[in-house]
């Protein structure tokens, strides 16, 4: 285990503190948002269109408390701050910028080169 996993806990509990924060005001938002009775095709397209970037915002930011969340958990087995992949440090000041980084900075590029880009 990291000597200094007290520091990568704490920013780790920060960013969770955060992404739930932002969670429970989507969460609020929604349920503030009331359709209004008489729209036309323009305003429900604009509705489904905000409705769609909400989601998308909100998806994400569950995706990453789930990394923030499994980080944690790395932390109490003892792996933290090692590659999933080649099983090496990750290095530092990747920590530093995104403590929940399961991979170290070489197989993160090699993972999203991996990524197929979609056909035109």
């Amino acid at each position: 285990m990291r000597n200094d996993t007290d520091k990568f806990r704490a920013l780790l509990n920060h960013k969770e503190s955060q992404l739930l924060a932002a969670l429970r005001r989507a969460q609020a938002t929604v349920a503030d948002t009331a359709t209004p009775e008489v729209q036309d095709e323009t305003d429900r397209a604009t509705g489904d269109s905000q409705k769609d970037a909400q989601f998308d915002e909100t998806s994400r930011e569950f995706a990453e408390l789930t990394e923030v969340r499994d980080a944690m958990v790395r932390i109490q087995n003892g792996s933290f701050g090692e590659c999933e992949a080649c099983g090496r440090a990750i290095e530092d000041a990747r920590l530093r910028a995104i403590p929940w980084a399961r991979l170290c900075i070489d197989d993160a590029r090699a993972e999203e080169g991996k990524v197929v880009p979609p056909t035109l």
